[in-house]
């Protein structure tokens, strides 16, 4: 009795069908893995945008009215999960002193993210009256 067969058998199939189980659980970490670091690229990079969109609010303020503020929460639906920060402190004494901020403040603006991302910016900002 010859037997012509093209095709696979029953054991083949499963045997193939167990390899490839392996490899594509093996791959599923890989896998997370960049999806998790691709999100979070996408925080730092939303994050950056808002310090700097902060930065530009902050910097077109007259020098008396430079005050902390915060933190408070994002307004509009796309950036809920961000909180942003603005601390206005005396500058630092290797500037020159001037505790009561009458010449110069240190401005700090910290944008964070739900996630635990954080994002600083500091500049100091002079008085030119």
């Amino acid at each position: 009795m010859s037997r012509n067969s093209s095709g696979f058998t029953l054991a083949e199939l499963v045997i193939a069908l167990v390899v490839f189980s392996i490899i594509v659980t093996a791959a599923l970490p890989i896998m997370a893995g960049f999806a998790q670091s691709g999100a979070q690229a996408e925080i730092a990079r939303t994050a950056a945008m808002l310090a700097e969109y902060q930065y530009e609010r902050v910097s077109g303020m007259r020098f008396s009215q430079l005050r902390s503020e915060g933190p408070r929460v994002f307004k509009g639906d796309l950036y809920t999960y961000y909180t942003y920060q603005v601390v206005v402190e005396p500058s630092p004494p290797e500037l020159g002193l001037d505790p009561e901020m009458n010449r110069r403040k240190s401005v700090k603006i910290i944008i964070r993210h739900t996630s635990g991302e954080r994002v600083e910016v500091q500049t100091y900002v002079t008085n030119k009256h």
